[in-house]
């Protein structure tokens, strides 16, 4: 197996609720493990970042399936790459809900014109998945 991550963002056509993103969650919980994909998913009102992991042909199925979501558009890659470990082994989908935080870097990294800084952005968005991953005190009672 070649273990892949890949990490994008999108904008969401209607304002994100917490029950949107259960959804999801319900889904990728079910759907993931039996593809061996594992990952984190992180939100505010319009968009979507979400790091998943595994095989690289899972993941670019699942990608291609993601960018086929009729709930989201403008779905951008800001990482792709092979990787030794995983970040996230044991979640088939972990959430982070810190509209604060996640509003702040996409505010720094995105205008109206679309985004900007992909490689900076995508590094900011990984060291804070990893660093909120490693205390768990902000993810989601549900994030098996």
């Amino acid at each position: 197996m070649q273990l892949t991550q890949l990490l994008y963002c999108s904008k969401s056509l209607n304002e994100i609720t917490h029950q949107d993103a259960e959804v999801i969650l319900i889904q990728s919980r079910k759907n993931n493990p039996p593809k061996n994909i594992t990952g984190l998913l992180c939100n505010n009102e319009q968009y979507f970042v979400q790091l998943i992991e595994g095989d690289y042909r899972e993941i670019n199925d699942l990608y291609t399936t993601i960018t086929a979501d009729k709930r989201h558009m403008k779905a951008t890659i800001l990482s792709y790459q092979s990787a030794r470990t995983r970040l996230f082994p044991n979640w088939s989908m972990g959430y982070i809900d810190d509209n604060h935080y996640i509003n702040d870097l996409l505010r720094k990294y995105i205008d109206t014109t679309g985004l900007l800084e992909l490689e900076l952005l995508s590094k900011a968005f990984i060291n804070y998945m990893t660093r909120v991953s490693a205390t768990s005190t902000k993810l989601s009672a549900t994030s098996n």
